[in-house]
């Protein structure tokens, strides 16, 4: 068991340096959707980064923290994937200073609850550590708050995944595939932990 943690924390790891270092070279092009892109991959490398923090043989209390540190990334990721998806697609028309305001606001308020849960409980009902084999591990009960971030989250992902597949089947060929394989790539993550919210 502590060598299967071993081996998804270095994954991790090295999932945050991959997509680390991606971010910056997403940074020093001009392309559309370049910087959009380094904010994504900037957002998983938060996650998976602090992800990795968290699985890390350490205190209960640090283990919380790099939990809420975590959030940072999870809970921008969809909101910046469908800004990346809107740039890539050249829908630009529909990042208004308003619009991004809106897009944000849930994801905000979100962290701000998660942050705030033990004044009211709504994010999760209880975040508790515990020792089993010699490891800690953060047992978490969800609340309203987190059922309602997760739809919106999803229902963001979809959006963003219809408008990438609507563009792909408007391109010429070459475009298209470009942007089928972006799909594709984009689906399975999003397709998997949906399966896994639903386990």
């Amino acid at each position: 068991m502590q060598d299967q943690y071993q081996s998804f924390t270095l994954f991790l790891l090295l999932s945050s340096a991959i997509t680390l270092i991606a971010t910056a070279i997403a940074w020093r092009r001009s392309s559309p959707g370049s910087f959009t892109a380094g904010l994504l991959l900037l957002s998983m490398t938060i996650w998976s980064g602090t992800y990795a923090a968290r699985l890390s043989d350490s205190s209960p209390q640090q283990k919380i923290f790099w939990f809420y540190v975590m959030y940072l990334g999870i809970l921008s990721m969809p909101s910046l994937f469908l800004l990346f998806v809107l740039r890539l697609t050249q829908n630009d028309r529909w990042l208004t200073q308003r619009n991004l305001v809106l897009l944000f606001i849930q994801p905000a308020v979100s962290l701000l609850l998660l942050w705030t849960n033990d004044l009211h409980h709504l994010y999760y009902k209880s975040i508790e550590t515990s020792a089993t084999n010699q490891k800690i591990l953060i047992e978490s009960v969800r609340g309203p708050w987190y059922v309602v971030n997760t739809v919106y989250s999803y229902g963001v992902i979809v959006l963003a995944l219809g408008v990438l597949f609507y563009s792909a089947m408007r391109l010429g060929p070459l475009f298209r595939k470009q942007h089928r394989l972006i799909l594709i790539g984009s689906a399975i993550p999003w397709i998997s932990s949906i399966f896994n919210e639903l386990n």
